[in-house]
C-alpha cells in the first residue's frame, strides 16, 4: 500500500536531514547484512583508502601495505582522521602545526608504527593537505569530488556514444547505473521512486543528496533503500 503523503510545509535544512536520516535508520536494518556487496557503504571508508593510499606511499620502503592499512585503521578508532579536524592541523604556510596536541598524538602513533618522526610528519602533513583541499573545494565530502568528475563524464556521453534505441535522459540513467556499478561512482539514480520519495520528504534531489553527503550514506545503497521502500507505491 502506497505511503499517504506527507503536509507540504516548508522545511528547514535540518528538519530536511532529519527526515533522511531517519529513513535512512529505518532502512538500515534490512539492508545491514548485504552491505558488503557495496564497497563504500559510508563514504567515509573512501576518504580512509585516500588515507591509507598517501601514508603507504610516503612511507614506503619502511611502511608495508598492510601495516599502512592497520595504521590507518588504528587512527580512525582513534578519531583522527576526520577531514576537518586534518584540515585544521595544516599552518598558513601549508606546514603541520607542532601546537595541536591532536596532531602531535598521530605523529606518535606513525613512529610506534614503524615510521622515523620525519617520515610520520611527511605522511601526515600529506594526509592533511588532502583533507585541506577537500574541506576547501568540496565541503570535506572525498564523494562530492568523485561526483563532480562522474557527472562531466555524464555531460559529455553524447560526445561518445550514440544510440537509437534510448533517449538522451534514458542514455545518461543506464551509464548512471553502470558507473555505479563498476566504478562506484557516487551518483544518483534518477529514477521514479527516487522523485516520489523526495515528493514525499518535501525535498528536491540535490537536498536529499546533500542530506546523504552530511551522514556519508553511500548514493548506491540510497538507491536501493529507495527502490525498496516504494516498491508499489503509484
Amino acid at each position: 500500500m502506497a505511503k499517504a503523503k506527507r503536509s507540504k510545509t516548508v522545511l528547514s535544512r535540518e528538519e530536511k536531514q532529519q527526515r533522511v536520516r531517519a529513513f535512512v535508520l529505518e532502512q538500515w536494518p534490512a539492508f545491514a547484512a548485504s552491505l558488503s556487496q557495496y564497497q563504500w557503504p559510508l563514504e567515509t571508508e573512501r576518504w580512509h583508502e585516500l588515507a591509507f593510499c598517501l601514508l603507504h606511499k610516503v612511507g614506503q620502503p619502511r611502511l608495508e601495505a598492510r601495516s599502512a592499512r592497520a595504521l590507518v585503521d588504528i587512527l580512525s578508532r582513534m578519531d583522527l582522521l576526520r577531514v576537518q579536524e586534518l584540515a585544521g592541523w595544516m599552518t598558513d604556510a601549508g606546514e603541520l602545526t607542532h601546537s595541536e596536541p591532536d596532531a602531535v598524538l598521530a605523529v606518535r602513533v606513525l613512529e610506534r608504527g614503524g615510521l622515523p618522526e620525519k617520515a610520520a610528519r611527511a605522511a601526515l602533513t600529506s594526509i592533511c593537505q588532502a583533507a585541506a583541499a577537500l574541506q576547501k573545494q568540496y565541503g570535506g565530502k572525498v564523494q562530492r569530488y568523485l561526483r563532480h568528475y562522474g557527472e562531466v563524464m555524464l555531460q559529455e556521453l553524447p560526445q561518445h556514444f550514440a544510440f537509437t534505441h534510448l533517449s538522451p535522459d534514458d542514455a545518461a540513467l543506464v551509464f548512471t547505473h553502470w558507473l555505479q556499478n563498476v566504478a562506484n561512482m557516487p551518483l544518483p539514480l534518477k529514477e521514479p521512486p527516487m522523485e516520489r520519495l523526495c515528493e514525499e520528504f518535501g525535498v528536491s534531489l540535490e537536498e536529499l543528496i546533500e542530506a546523504a553527503d552530511e551522514d556519508d550514506v553511500n548514493l548506491a545503497l540510497l538507491d536501493d533503500m529507495v527502490a525498496s521502500a516504494t516498491a508499489g507505491a503509484a
